[in-house]
């Protein structure tokens, strides 16, 4: 059955998404990262009523007039944009290239949430001991991965891994 787009937009369900998507993202807009959330936006229609929260970005007003095609100026024109980012190695910090999908290599990607999960050492919270901080990434080719963060007994461990479509970690 085909969901009416804007009925469902009117619809309680559609609220509590839009609240979800606020509340990941700390009512800051996902693209410039500069104002307030005003709008949810669809990354695609594929799902339209039983969509993922990973198919949705909140943007400010701005942000969402140019991607919906309602002005021309990007927002982010003039705004400094990251060529590469920072890494923390040996001690120091150096820079490294932009974050890319290791399954496509698409240089695209975007955190959908960070997951903080506390360790007993008893092997519970992740394949090491101690508490881990999980940072998830999606690319534009819908490929999803996680850049783990573990900590135990003064040592701090990262690892890549890729999630399948549950959200699992691949074996």
């Amino acid at each position: 059955m085909a969901v009416d787009y804007h009925e469902y937009l009117a619809s309680r369900d559609w609220a509590l998404k839009r609240e979800a998507v606020k509340e990941r993202a700390g009512n800051i807009c996902e693209r410039c990262f500069l104002n307030s959330i005003k709008n949810v936006h669809h990354l695609s229609y594929a799902n339209v009523g039983d969509e993922p929260l990973e198919d949705l970005q909140g943007l400010c007003r701005p942000c969402h007039e140019y991607l919906s095609a309602k002005r021309d100026d990007d927002p982010l024109n003039g705004l400094p944009q990251p060529t590469r980012s920072i890494n923390f190695q040996d001690g120091k910090f150096t820079e490294g290239e932009l974050i890319k999908c290791f399954v496509c290599g698409f240089n695209c990607v975007r955190v959908t949430g960070p997951e903080y999960k506390e360790g007993q050492d008893n092997y519970q919270a992740w394949a090491g001991r101690g508490d881990c901080l999980d940072v998830a990434f999606r690319c534009e080719n819908g490929h999803r991965f996680i850049l783990r963060f573990g900590v135990h007994k003064g040592e701090t461990f990262s690892s890549w891994f890729r999630l399948n479509e549950a959200g699992e970690v691949c074996a």
